[in-house]
């Protein structure tokens, strides 16, 4: 447990030892002055006090020092030593702390502003957002809030709310390089790598010396598929941070994609033997069985990422093949589809259709991403699956987007059938009747008006 200090403890002076020399007087150093419980020193501005606290509390964390009040001034030696639980890992007494001292000095911007950081940085988007609204309307503590809610944001699913203060923060702020990684990051997990590539080719310009940027930038091309690219990224950044271990290890996994195992050990070798993230130490325990096993004579497993790069950019026969491994592993079925439906040509997309299990709850919304789809192919699968579906309404809904989308005739009417199937009759569908604009646009309105009373 954390002793947090008190502005009541006295630094000692510091004395110089007396200079050999003579006729010199010994010569005595002042002692810092003592600060007051809420003073903050020369500048009290929220921005300069952030970054002393936040400065103390990363080089104090290590070794569980406490702030001395005297450098920060009370209240502020107690936000670093808060934040130091943070650091740690211990986000529950950190935030716990960070609300007492809230309530210590409710009209000080700056509790407020560190509470709404952790609350980010332990996943608790929504709480963040209720304390930074609670945030004096100042142009700086604007500022200062500006990358945790949109942060925040982030974490709710809020892209469109998030990015402007985003790329505001990327562009003028302090944490511009967590703001870049993180709107990259988002931008990427929804198939938009152009958008990402863009975002972190700003963030390297402004920050050059941040390696999680670099590595991020080539982690992306990665996922682009763009190998030759993201290994002399990787060889770069290796090269000016050796001891940066996912660097290392992610030249360890494209050596052992492409077969060349001594690569993959010499890459491995070349990692910090300590000190790895639980995360890192997990791929490279994961990647080590892996080579074992090729040497047994086991075929060799490519890892969901590297199947995933394939389905956005490999060659036609790369696709199909790292399509089929994909769906075949559950955990990954939304993103193989995902990936398939936005980068594949109709036959990979209808191949992702066709290989979603009978059983997926997930199916339906599956389909209806698709149901609209331009090419013919990929609506008669939607179609012929949207039949699988036990909810008659949700099946309807499909249907009839397909139907609303069918030009050609006999596929008009062969989706006019499948719902007369699922549904009962609706409407009469004469004999040549999907040739004739006005007879497809009176069955088109009665099917959406059935299909919507089976939703309601």
């Amino acid at each position: 447990m954390f002793r947090f200090a008190s502005a009541c403890t006295p630094l000692l002076a510091l004395l110089a030892a007396p200079v050999a020399c003579g006729g010199v007087a010994p010569r005595t150093v002042p002692p810092p002055t003592i600060l007051a419980p809420h003073d903050s020193g020369a500048d009290s501005s929220p921005a300069k006090r952030l970054e002393r606290i936040t400065a103390t509390a990363a080089r104090d964390a290590g070794g569980r020092r406490t702030p001395a009040p005297t450098i920060l001034g009370e209240l502020d030696a107690d936000l670093a030593s808060a934040l130091q639980l943070a650091v740690s890992g211990d986000h529950p007494a950190a935030i716990a702390r960070l609300r007492s001292l809230v309530r210590m000095a409710p009209q000080d911007a700056v509790p407020s502003l560190l509470l709404a950081r952790v609350l980010v940085e332990a996943g608790q988007a929504a709480p963040a957002l209720e304390v930074l609204e609670r945030l004096p309307d100042r142009a700086e503590v604007r500022a200062l809030a500006r990358p945790w809610r949109g942060l925040a944001r982030l974490q709710l699913g809020e892209l469109d709310a998030a990015a402007p203060d985003l790329r505001e923060e990327l562009a003028t702020g302090t944490q511009g390089a967590l703001a870049g990684r993180a709107l990259a990051r988002a931008y990427a997990a929804l198939e938009l790598h152009a958008e990402a590539a863009a975002i972190l080719d700003a963030a390297c310009v402004r920050f050059p010396g941040d390696v999680e940027l670099a590595f991020a930038a080539a982690e992306l091309l990665r996922d682009r598929f763009e190998r030759e690219a993201a290994d002399g990224a990787l060889r770069a950044i290796t090269g000016r941070w050796p001891e940066f271990a996912p660097a290392q290890l992610a030249l360890a996994e494209l050596a052992y994609e492409r077969g060349d195992d001594a690569g993959c050990r010499a890459a491995l070798a070349a990692m910090p033997a300590r000190d790895l993230d639980p995360g890192t130490q997990a791929r490279r325990v994961e990647l080590e069985t892996a080579l074992v096993a090729v040497a047994a004579g086991r075929p060799r497993a490519l890892p969901a990422r590297t199947l995933l790069a394939a389905v956005r950019g490999g060659s036609a026969a790369d696709r199909t093949s790292a399509l089929g491994a994909l769906m075949a592993a559950g955990e990954t079925r939304e993103a193989a589809f995902c990936a398939a439906c936005t980068h594949g040509d109709a036959d990979l997309r209808v191949r992702a259709i066709r290989s979603v299990p009978p059983g997926e709850s997930r199916l339906c919304a599956y389909l209806d991403a698709v149901a609209d789809d331009v090419d013919p192919a990929v609506r008669r699968a939607v179609a012929d699956r949207s039949r699988e579906l036990d909810d008659a309404a949700s099946a309807a809904r499909l249907l009839s987007k397909v139907l609303d989308a069918e030009e050609e005739p006999a596929a008009f009417r062969r989706a006019h059938e499948a719902l007369v199937a699922r549904l009962g009759p609706a409407v009469d569908l004469p004999q040549d009747g999907e040739s004739d604009q006005r007879t497809r646009e009176r069955v088109k309105s009665a099917w959406r008006q059935k299909s919507a009373k089976r939703t309601q």
